[in-house]
């Protein structure tokens, strides 16, 4: 069922972009590019958008998760969905499920034609062991057959060490820097459903840098009140500090 609502979310994602940015050239050098580079920890895959299926994928793929390329272009997609490890899946549905939900809430088509998704899991190589694995899929192209492609990045990091399932969307600013322009970190969801609406009508305050009294008067109870919820809140949370819980959720205010 997880995996289903994965495929059809990923869709949604996929879908969303109408217009395509790179040309068949672009992709033709990243092709000839990957034939001649030496091992890295990224491979790229070039992704039919209909169906999902995987028409190319570069040789380090093999060296990254220890797979045969011909599984994954037999497979499609779902072969290395197959592969996420099943305490991530859950989360990772719930991140781009908002990812979802903010393209259709907050974006015009025109917008979403610059942007490019990042979202991270863990992934079961053919060793059984995991390694995190960040994907990039980018704004896509038109191939000669008429066929809506996209290219997706994936980058392998060697560590058991679990790091939190965030997705986010990116664009290119007039700088031409990399800006993050939507991020959710299901982590970050995950703790605040330890705590209480009280609890989260005063972090909505603590971040907009309210004192104790001035959010005693703004929520009608006492100064004393708020400092008892503060400490519960740091307790519950594993946090040393108002500080440290500010400078962890000053950039995810959407969650409130």
């Amino acid at each position: 069922m997880l995996l289903t609502n994965f495929k059809r979310i990923y869709k949604r994602i996929s879908d969303s972009i109408n217009n395509p940015t790179l040309t068949i050239k672009d992709i033709d050098r990243i092709i000839t590019t990957d034939c001649s580079i030496t091992y890295n920890p990224t491979f790229i895959c070039i992704i039919n958008r209909k169906n999902l299926e995987v028409d190319f994928v570069s040789k380090n793929m093999h060296a990254c998760l220890g797979f045969d390329n011909i599984e994954l272009t037999s497979n499609g997609l779902k072969f290395l969905w197959k592969h996420i490890h099943e305490d991530d899946l859950s989360c990772l549905v719930n991140s781009l499920s908002d990812i979802v939900d903010f393209i259709d809430c907050d974006l015009n088509q025109k917008e979403t034609e610059q942007y490019s998704y990042t979202w991270n899991y863990r992934i079961k190589r053919k060793d059984n062991s995991y390694v995190n694995i960040f994907q990039n899929t980018t704004p896509f192209f038109i191939d000669s057959n008429k066929k809506h492609k996209a290219l997706t990045y994936f980058t392998v990091i060697n560590s058991n060490k679990k790091i939190p399932i965030q997705a986010s969307i990116q664009s290119l600013n007039s700088n031409n820097n990399l800006e993050t322009k939507y991020s959710t970190n299901c982590s970050q969801t995950a703790f605040l459903k330890k705590i209480s609406s009280r609890e989260k009508d005063i972090i909505r305050l603590l971040v907009k840098k309210k004192t104790s009294k001035s959010i005693a008067k703004r929520l009608f109870i006492s100064s004393n009140t708020v400092d008892t919820h503060r400490r519960n809140i740091l307790r519950k949370l594993k946090l040393s500090s108002t500080g440290e819980l500010i400078n962890i959720l000053k950039s995810q205010q959407n969650l409130f």
